[in-house]
């Protein structure tokens, strides 16, 4: 009897340990999983501007249009910190920035329905007729990229990428950059549970236009869906 008193502790002892470590299975070692990320692009390499003369780091400077669209594939999935603060996703510098140029009246207190659905299509409108006629104007100057974005009348915005942080480089003529949405430990010990990451290249086709391709995947968590990389191409005419 005594002796099966001893078994039963020892497998209590046991199923407990199992399934605090099973409880500990959402909360992964994220610097690992970040690390087997399966990127896209195989031989990548930090960016350099000795790079940027040669057929591994395009110059992608030119103007475009629809800039707003443009504007919009750099850097925006936020702050995700390693160790001592650092952030893995490259930062993008707002250096001069204008309210965009969209019209529409604000709505009555007693506002009805129709009035909101006619208000809304109406800056749908106006957003898409703006974005539509904005232009990118896209420079490297030192390290940096710097993209302005103008409908050249009363918009203006002006930012800038340090090319030299995290997550920039080049492969195969392609202006990469990469980022990470989710997976960073917090004060408490504790983390999010998933990762997805996302890879966007930007290439200067024979035409002189603009191609920027996006990937994204669903890299870990318990609601991932995803096996393989999202792909989406999008082209950017030169105007000159």
């Amino acid at each position: 009897m005594r002796r099966c008193k001893v078994m039963g502790r020892l497998w209590l002892t046991v199923l407990f340990w199992m399934f605090a470590l099973g409880g500990c299975a959402p909360f992964a070692d994220y610097k690992m999983l970040r690390r087997t990320v399966p990127w896209v692009a195989p031989q990548f390499v930090p960016w350099s501007a000795e790079r940027m003369a040669s057929s591994i780091c395009p110059d992608i400077g030119g103007v475009y249009r629809r800039g707003v669209a443009l504007n919009n594939e750099f850097p925006g999935y936020g702050i995700v910190y390693e160790d001592g603060g650092i952030n893995l996703n490259p930062v993008v510098v707002t250096l001069q920035a204008s309210k965009e140029p969209i019209a529409v009246p604000e709505l009555p207190s007693n506002y009805t329905k129709e009035q909101w659905i006619a208000m809304a299509k109406e800056r749908t409108r106006q957003q898409q007729a703006f974005y539509a006629k904005s232009i990118a104007y896209v420079s490297h100057e030192a390290h940096s990229l710097v993209i302005r974005v103008t409908d050249n009348e009363q918009y203006n915005r002006v930012a800038s990428i340090d090319l030299r942080q995290a997550g920039i480089g080049c492969s195969n003529g392609a202006l990469i950059i990469r980022q990470f949405a989710g997976g960073q430990d917090t004060h408490e010990g504790k983390a999010p549970r998933s990762i997805r990451a996302k890879e966007t290249q930007f290439r200067v086709l024979p035409n002189g236009n603009l191609e920027a391709v996006n990937y994204d995947l669903d890299w870990y968590g318990e609601n991932t869906r995803a096996t393989d990389w999202k792909k989406r191409v999008f082209i950017y005419e030169r105007m000159k």
